[in-house]
């Protein structure tokens, strides 16, 4: 009972030491309509960087510009459907999915 015990003591000891199993990593993709150079996929890129930055690692946004995953309508409709995680486009589009959105492009709306 004493070897017992003691051979249960040192596969415990030996258990806790073992590096805890690395988080799984999250891989998103972002849908981007311009160019690479564009001030809009730049942001995108430099929002990438410090995501993964701050996380860890453990967060990774992969950005893809020039419309590699479509069209605005067709990205929009792939975050949608799960395919894309999120995605930055311009309202136009929106509108067709959503009416209301219509109000932002008025002319003159605003003052100022």
């Amino acid at each position: 009972m004493k070897r017992f015990l003691t051979v249960l003591v040192l596969i415990a000891v030996a258990a806790s030491t073992l590096p805890a199993a690395a988080a799984p990593q999250m891989v998103l993709r972002l849908g981007e309509t311009h160019v690479a150079d564009y001030p809009t996929t730049r942001g995108d890129m430099e929002f990438s960087r410090l995501v993964e930055e701050r996380t860890g690692g453990r967060i990774r946004i992969e950005v893809y510009h020039s419309s590699q995953l479509g069209q605005e309508k067709a990205v929009i409709e792939g975050v949608q459907f799960g395919a894309i995680d999120f995605t930055r486009v311009s309202i136009s589009p929106l509108s067709a999915f959503a009416p209301a959105f219509d109000a932002l492009q008025m002319p003159y709306l605003y003052r100022g």
